[in-house]
């Protein structure tokens, strides 16, 4: 379920990088499974591994909350103050009314005040307990117990943020909750990371009030299931040796532009952190390879 190799998609930095990459396709939940992540977590693993930096990569297929608790505290364990960390989630992604967690209504009291609890849902999500969903409260502190502050996400979820000709839409990535319907609120991407996004970056695939749905392009004569912010990384991150992350954020929102997409990624975090480069890579740029099968 996890394994160790050279890490390629972080900020270069003199210490090592480390990385949690996350991917739930099979949710216990049947109404809740999905096919793109699957594909994406493939994508990424396969950038990841091209690079002769030196850290962790942790991979973990369909993980249950408590499986991304427990990746995030053992990678907390190795990480030094120069150390780079990035954390990568495609699956379903939610909005619920701040009621829940270890603090109700906190939302409403701190620096980025809103009205909900933004989420990421595990394997073992159950629609009805939001106990069982990973709450952006939960991850801003994960995030703030790594020793380092070069923290880097990348959110392929609902509500988080040339190849591709004719993409067509396969399923929502965002789940709807028993509680009801969206509501309106002054929620944004970055809430998913809470008070982290005072040294975090992120970028998300959608803003906070955008559904995501994943593709399906065509690929040897099949329709292949992916999302589409991870594709994009996929395409340019080998090709733009040298970028920074707004770069590459904008070369995303180009790519969902092109193809007609409804929604559009986001890039959030401080300020002087959106120029870092995303790190250098030797092996051939990704476009010039096929995908994964």
């Amino acid at each position: 379920m996890a394994g160790v190799c050279l890490l390629a998609w972080c900020l270069a930095s003199r210490g090592a990088q480390h990385a949690v990459v996350a991917g739930v396709w099979d949710y216990e939940t049947p109404s809740l499974k999905l096919e793109a992540p699957r594909n994406d977590l493939a994508l990424m693993g396969d950038l990841l591994g091209d690079h002769d930096g030196v850290g962790s990569l942790t991979v973990l297929e369909n993980p249950t909350k408590a499986e991304l608790v427990s990746a995030f505290e053992a990678v907390a364990a190795e990480v030094a103050a120069d150390d780079t960390f990035l954390f990568y989630f495609s699956g379903h992604g939610a909005r619920i009314i701040d009621k829940f967690g270890p603090d109700p209504g906190d939302e409403a009291q701190g620096k980025y005040p809103d009205l909900d609890d933004e989420a990421l849902l595990p394997a073992d999500a159950d629609l009805t307990p939001p106990e069982t969903y990973l709450l952006d409260d939960a991850l801003g502190d994960l995030i703030a117990r790594l020793p380092t502050p070069r923290v880097n996400c990348i959110i392929d979820t609902c509500y988080s943020g040339d190849i591709l000709k004719a993409p067509r839409l396969g399923p929502p990535k965002g789940a709807t909750l028993a509680s009801g319907a969206r509501r309106p609120g002054a929620s944004r991407p970055q809430d998913v990371l809470d008070d982290a996004t005072d040294f975090a970056l992120l970028l998300a695939a959608a803003p906070h009030n955008e559904v995501v749905h994943e593709l399906r392009i065509p690929v040897a004569g099949r329709l292949l299931p992916v999302s589409g912010l991870t594709y994009s990384i996929y395409r340019h991150a080998g090709r733009m040796e040298g970028s920074t992350y707004r770069q590459l954020s904008y070369a995303a929102r180009s790519d969902h532009d092109e193809w007609a997409l409804p929604w559009s990624p986001v890039l959030e975090g401080p300020t002087r952190r959106l120029d870092e480069p995303t790190g250098r890579r030797r092996a051939a740029p990704a476009a010039a390879r096929p995908l994964p099968p």
